[in-house]
């Protein structure tokens, strides 16, 4: 009994710090155009940007109801706007109905960044489940999604390898960082950032 109490308070901590957390949502239309939502999820406040301005704005809550299906939809605007978006909090981010009837998708990803000594910027992406692993750096800003060949969710390490390469990369997902074991043996460390 003892036990059971110690892992619900475990669980409800954890649970209660994801919650505390504001998260990413990335939205990427076919031209490679990045828009960004982030999620307050204490305060149920959302925040909108895009890659051309990283500015957050904070977008104004109008409404927010709980549907039938039990999942909650926010009806939102920009300032000094009336037109209404309407977001559908589903599992993986939010499914959001644009004033003109067309359909985005946000999706939750975390973005990890390495600053390594020679000056380089890398990058990895941490996105829905099953788990993807996307990639990419200062020098090349397209993004290239990582094979993953074997990941164990009870320990959080899972073993990647770039499409049409052999070489096998370990990472080990900790809590706001990433710590990346590659083929030759050294180690580097991908730390949380907006």
């Amino acid at each position: 009994m003892k036990n059971f109490v110690s892992s619900l308070l475990l669980t409800l901590l954890i649970v209660f710090q994801l919650q505390a957390q504001t998260r990413r949502m990335v939205s990427r239309n076919s031209a490679g155009f990045e828009e960004y939502l982030y999620f307050d999820y204490q305060n149920s406040l959302i925040y909108y940007a895009n890659a051309q301005n990283k500015s957050k704005v904070k977008l104004t809550n109008v409404a927010q109801k709980t549907l039938a299906s039990g999942m909650v939809e926010y009806q939102v605007k920009f300032p000094n706007s009336n037109d209404i978006y309407r977001l559908l909090a589903e599992s993986q981010g939010f499914r959001c109905t644009n004033p003109d009837g067309s359909v985005q998708n946000f999706t939750l990803e975390d973005k990890y960044e390495c600053k390594n000594a020679n000056g380089n910027h890398e990058y990895l992406y941490l996105a829905g489940m099953p788990v993807v692993f996307l990639y990419n750096s200062v020098n090349s800003k397209n993004l290239i999604q990582l094979n993953v060949i074997n990941y164990d969710m009870m320990s959080n390490v899972c073993k990647v390898s770039f499409p049409n390469e052999s070489k096998i990369y370990t990472l080990e997902i900790k809590e706001n960082m990433i710590a990346c074991k590659n083929p030759d043996g050294s180690t580097q460390l991908f730390y949380m950032v907006d």
